[in-house]
């Protein structure tokens, strides 16, 4: 179980980075 705990933390890790990224390539885009 402590894998599959990692394997969430790891995906909760990458959805952060994304919501991070997707706004600034939206802005970039309209411009």
């Amino acid at each position: 179980s402590g894998k599959k705990r990692d394997d969430l933390q790891a995906a909760i890790t990458a959805i952060k980075e994304l919501k991070q990224e997707l706004p600034l390539q939206f802005i970039n885009f309209r411009d």
